[in-house]
């Protein structure tokens, strides 16, 4: 009975305590985000008796956790889904691997020759799990409202200022295709190029003023400053053609219009 007792004993002071693995690290990154591998790593370097340094990578990879969020939900949708959906969360995970192979990769490398069995991978897994959720639920709470309140009221006044002075030019197809060149000449100075001139003067003040606007709405506004340009060019390179008495105007203002085009498809996305 002695004898089993102190080869207990013996067995629990050799006993090394185990380490999450490259692989369990990385497995937890790639769902849980780059604060769950800080967890994993902070634990690790608790074992290793380097607290301090592992409370440093957890501000660390914290701080590149919020940066991600603030990138995913601020950043305008057409532009996030560009990107293919494993590429943050790999890249994140390469991060994060390279991070553990500096701190602790020497000691990993010493417990593999030795057959030192490293943490399960679940384990590491169900941590990743629950970082996630913890961390978006916190960041989602304070986003959703920012979001919310990123639209702002001039901004919304802007909006309905530009699409009734659009709605002015509605007719601009009939006219183009049905009135005389001079007849198109007098709508395009007297009608069609003031409403767009002040579009373009609308779209100055925004930018001139102090409003603060999501990524959305700047892409949403530059996106219009380009479509107003565009509209602005329609007229002044038939009034330039005109005045010379050029016949090239149809085919630049064909070409023209399917930038317009473009233009309204990428709106249309942003919606």
């Amino acid at each position: 009975m002695f004898m089993f007792s102190f080869y207990e004993m013996e067995n629990e002071e050799l006993e090394i305590p185990k380490l999450y693995s490259y692989f369990g690290i990385c497995l937890a990154t790639f769902f849980g985000g780059p604060l769950a591998g800080g967890v994993l790593i902070y634990k690790n370097l608790h074992v290793l008796n380097e607290r301090s340094k592992g409370l440093k990578i957890v501000i660390l990879f914290f701080i590149f956790q919020v940066l991600l969020f603030c990138f995913i939900i601020f950043l305008p949708k057409y532009f996030v889904n560009q990107i293919p959906n494993f590429l943050i969360p790999f890249l994140t995970a390469l991060i994060v691997y390279q991070s553990s192979k500096k701190l602790f990769g020497e000691e990993l490398k010493f417990r593999e020759i030795n057959e030192i069995k490293p943490k399960g991978n679940l384990k590491a897994l169900g941590i990743g799990f629950l970082v996630l959720l913890l961390s978006s639920s916190i960041f989602l709470s304070f986003a959703i409202p920012m979001r919310l309140l990123s639209d702002p009221v001039e901004f919304e006044n802007f909006l309905v200022d530009f699409a009734d002075n659009e709605a002015k030019t509605a007719d601009f197809n009939d006219h183009f295709f049905n009135l005389s060149d001079s007849e198109l000449a007098s709508y395009f100075q007297n009608d069609y190029l003031p409403i767009w001139y002040e579009n373009k003067e609308l779209i100055q003040e925004i930018k001139e003023s102090d409003i603060q606007l999501s990524w959305d709405l700047e892409k949403k506004l530059e996106l219009l400053d380009k479509y107003t340009d565009k509209r602005i060019l329609v007229g002044e390179v038939f009034l330039k053609d005109y005045k010379n008495r050029h016949a090239t105007y149809i085919e630049d203002i064909n070409l023209i219009m399917g930038d317009i085009h473009d233009i309204l498809r990428e709106l249309e996305e942003l919606y």
